[in-house]
């Protein structure tokens, strides 16, 4: 089971503050932490009118907070949720409004002026801001690979779709057949719905990519470049999403956040690099993506602000393949924003719901650290936690593991999108793995959107769809690798047709060889799900099946294929 970490710090203090000083301090920002305001402050918050004085602290008209922003060289205070235009009033329902961040002067000690603060009778939560991770494992594919033309599966034009194993595996890079998310048949029953959109909460995305351009979101409420909150949600000029981490809208492209990107949903079929999860039939009608930026080439900022905008706009996915340095490490602000997408991703301001989904689902790397820690955002119960494997189904060798982990997915050499209309195919990490389970989970949106959905129903197709991994230690990769024609097929009650022509092709005194045609689901002869081979000394009837030895979970082929 998954933990939720708590610090009742009002009777802990000591044993925590403790806990606290051990970490190092080139994990967490020197100079910034932030507060929660208690409730009964928020009267006093609304008259608060920040100021520096003559030496240049923060004083706020709140006396005994100015006490401490004088002794501790405050030098600048500021909403962590900022005002929110017409979703002010469900920000404020959720308490966004109470949380502040604290910046104080070089040389000061953040720890002390962060604990001081808690102490305040009108503070709830003080905590540090921990520092966050997107690592990536790359090679670079040699150039040549980048334009091969093949006749490739189900009629898909991308010209390297071949190089995509994780989507379809036929050995073609010495791994495993069938070891991938089995997306061609998939495809059989959706592409994606521009209905649904995905936040991509990384790097900014590279909105202008041949392959990724037809799929962006574009907020058409907001007129560019005019500096102007055109459409009174709390930000000017958010076109294609937000830079929070440099705080603008115009979005400055990152490898890390396009690569990501191109997995959930690169333009499909439309003849140019490779294909997307979720991304249409090549006719630019694939899931739209948000660009929530978070991280730059220089550091990162406003992962919580992130979180809100995306619902506040439309997502109903978040996509996640970053994660905090340090096991165990945990903000609350974090956590806040993401219990609010989670409750009110798809509603508008009203409280209506207006999006395909009645909520949101958060997805989240792993982390890359090979090993069994406590690594949140991933750890907390409430999002889905991705590992990584590799194109043998074997694990990925940096992926974290644990009983907190609840899926995997490809995550080793994953050809995808980079800037400046770029590709690779040799990025790895569980940042990679991460899309893959983001784009099925917009394309269970996508086809079920009509259908009353919630995140719950999200979260069992995803995790209770998937193909077992059967390397030792396979228990901690959760339940298994994600599946995308599994999470997407309906359960008629009608089994398959039955099969008529199984023979044995190869015998000797040690092994058989068996072949059949494999069937077709009633009544429409689509592809089965799954099917089982068991084996027995005994015949084999109906009332004693389950109790035969099972030899193998097949994956199935298509009707009509013969299997051997």
């Amino acid at each position: 089971m998954k933990k939720l970490l708590q610090l009742k710090l009002c009777m802990l203090f000591m044993a925590v503050l403790c806990a606290i000083t051990t970490v190092k301090a080139q994990h967490y920002e020197k100079q910034v932490f932030r507060v929660k305001f208690e409730k009964s402050s928020e009267h006093q918050l609304t008259q608060m009118k920040t100021r520096l004085n003559a030496h240049g602290h923060i004083e706020t008209g709140l006396s005994n907070v100015d006490l401490l922003t004088q002794k501790h060289g405050v030098v600048k205070m500021k909403r962590v949720f900022p005002y929110a235009g017409k979703f002010e009033a469900k920000h404020q329902k959720h308490g966004l409004h109470l949380w502040y961040e604290v910046e104080i002067e070089g040389g000061a000690d953040v720890l002390s002026a962060k604990n001081e603060f808690y102490a305040l009778s009108e503070i709830s939560t003080s905590e540090l801001v921990y520092k966050k991770s997107s690592r990536i494992y790359e090679e670079i594919m040699p150039s040549g690979n980048m334009t091969k033309t093949l006749s490739l599966p189900d009629g898909v034009n991308d010209p390297n779709y071949v190089d995509q194993w994780h989507y379809e595996n036929n050995g073609q890079t010495g791994g495993k057949v069938d070891a991938d998310i089995d997306l061609d048949n998939a495809w059989l029953l959706e592409t994606g719905s521009m209905d649904v959109i995905v936040s991509i909460h990384d790097e900014g995305v590279d909105f202008d990519h041949e392959d990724l351009a037809g799929n962006m979101w574009i907020n058409t409420a907001e007129i560019p470049n005019n500096g102007i909150d055109d459409d009174n949600n709390g930000f000017i000029d958010d076109i294609y999403g937000y830079n929070f981490a440099e705080g603008k809208g115009a979005i400055t492209p990152g490898n890390h956040g396009t690569h990501v990107a191109g997995t959930v949903a690169a333009e499909s079929n439309n003849g140019i690099g490779g294909s997307g999860v979720a991304g249409g039939t090549g006719a630019d009608d694939g899931v739209r993506m948000m660009s929530c930026q978070v991280f730059t080439g220089s550091g990162s900022r406003g992962f919580a602000a992130s979180y809100v905008y995306a619902a506040d706009n439309g997502s109903v996915i978040s996509q996640n393949s970053w994660g905090y340095t340090v096991p165990g490490s945990y903000e609350q602000s974090v956590m806040d924003a993401i219990d609010y997408f989670i409750a009110e991703a798809g509603y508008d301001e009203a409280g209506n719901q207006v999006g395909p989904m009645a909520g949101g689902i958060v997805i989240f790397a792993a982390g890359n650290d090979a090993d069994n820690d406590e690594y949140y955002p991933g750890y907390d119960d409430k999002v889905i936690a991705v590992a990584g494997t590799n194109h043998t189904d074997y694990k990925f060798y940096a992926s974290n593991y644990g009983d907190w982990v609840d899926i995997a997915a490809p995550g080793e050499n994953i050809f995808s999108s980079t800037v400046n209309d770029g590709y690779s195919g040799k990025y790895s990490g569980t940042s990679m793995a991460c899309p893959h389970v983001s784009g099925v989970a917009a394309l269970i949106v996508s086809k079920f959107k009509d259908q009353g959905l919630t995140p719950d129903h999200v979260r069992s197709r995803l995790v209770n769809t998937t193909d077992p991994l059967s390397f030792e230690g396979s228990e901690y990769w959760g339940t298994g690798r994600v599946n995308a024609y599994k999470a997407l097929a309906d359960n008629d009650g009608v089994g398959p047709a039955a099969i008529t022509d199984l023979a044995i092709s190869e015998i000797s005194d040690q092994s058989a060889m068996f072949t059949w045609t494999a069937p077709g689901d009633l009544p429409n002869e689509s592809q089965v799900t799954t099917y089982e081979l068991r084996y027995s000394t005994q015949p084999i009837d109906a009332d004693n099946f389950g109790d035969a030895t099972l030899f193998v979970t097949e994956k199935p082929s298509r009707p009509g294929q013969v299997r051997q």
